[in-house]
């Protein structure tokens, strides 16, 4: 006997009906409230976004965000019908060649970043990190890694895309 299970997803109208002021993410279908951020959490984000950005807008390689901008990840030539995740990353890069030409920067961005940056917070769940690292690499594989450390007691976490040689494809 074949079993199908039916992904849960959200609507992208359902998503936009919070108002663009609502921190909020979709995970596996479900729209789930993002907790306020502390110091030490906000200052890594901004600390990304300071040293990557001048590179990238001398280099003409693409947009930098910090914490706010939200990616609907579809995959290319999806329509936003049903999202399964849509993330806020605390920090991203997306490849000027990754940018679509109709996209309305009022807007989420359709797809996923080329670089995420997720900053662990004392209240988030390893396994929930896990998954979307899992997510991001799906819909944009990479070949470069960097090790992450964990801000609150930089014990090694986990392998991510390298910054460097992303932006500079070496």
């Amino acid at each position: 006997m074949i079993s199908l299970e039916l992904q849960k997803t959200v609507s992208y109208d359902e998503l936009m009906s919070l108002g663009s002021d609502a921190r909020v993410e979709v995970f596996n279908g479900e729209i789930r409230e993002m907790l306020p951020v502390g110091g030490t959490h906000a200052y890594g984000s901004a600390s990304f976004v300071e040293n990557v950005a001048p590179f990238v807008r001398s280099q003409r390689l693409g947009l930098v965000y910090g914490d706010g901008l939200t990616f609907l990840m579809l995959k290319p030539g999806e329509t936003p019908h049903g999202l399964r995740d849509s993330y806020v990353p605390d920090a991203a890069f997306i490849c000027a060649s990754s940018i679509p030409r109709d996209w309305d920067r009022a807007k989420p961005f359709p797809y996923s970043p080329t670089l995420a940056v997720e900053i662990m917070s004392p209240d988030d769940k390893g396994e929930d990190i896990d998954l979307k690292v899992q997510r991001y690499l799906e819909l944009v594989p990479s070949q470069y890694s960097f090790d992450g450390y964990n801000l609150y007691n930089s014990r090694l976490k986990r392998e991510f895309v390298s910054i460097i040689s992303t932006l500079t494809g070496y």
